[in-house]
C-alpha cells in the first residue's frame, strides 16, 4: 500500500501504526483515509481511501482499488478502474465514471487542540 502516516497531513493520507493496529483501531475500510479540503468554507474532509466503485464492483476491499492522491490539484485517481475524484468538492467523480457511479465515502471527523 502506497499510503503515507503523516501527522501534519501534509500528504494527505494516514495508515493506521501497527501499535494503533494491535488496540484494535480501525480507520477506513482496508486501514487508510485521505484527507480534502472544501472549496467553500475550507473545513477538512475526510474519505475512505478506496475507490467505492471498485469496491462495489468487485465486492471485497483491496490494495488494488487504493486511491492515488495529486496534491497539486486536489483529486485522487483510483489505477483499477480510471476514475478522478474531487477531494475538495465532495469526493464526486469528475472523469472516468457514468451516472450511476459513487462518489467517494466521506467520514465525520472530531479532533482535540
Amino acid at each position: 500500500m502506497n499510503t503515507v502516516r503523516n501527522d501534519s497531513m501534509t500528504f494527505n493520507q494516514y495508515t493506521l501504526t501497527e501499535d494503533e493496529i494491535a488496540l484494535g483501531y480501525v480507520l477506513g475500510s482496508n486501514n487508510s483515509i485521505t484527507f480534502g479540503h472544501n472549496i467553500i468554507d475550507n473545513s477538512i474532509m475526510v474519505y475512505d481511501s478506496q475507490c467505492p466503485n471498485c469496491v462495489n464492483t468487485y465486492n471485497h476491499v483491496s490494495d488494488d482499488y487504493e486511491i492515488i492522491m495529486n496534491q497539486t490539484n486536489g483529486t485522487a485517481y483510483c489505477p483499477h478502474c480510471n476514475r478522478v475524484y474531487d477531494l475538495n468538492n465532495g469526493g464526486i467523480i469528475i472523469s472516468g465514471g457514468s451516472d450511476d457511479d459513487r462518489t467517494l465515502v466521506r467520514y465525520h471527523y472530531s479532533y482535540d487542540e
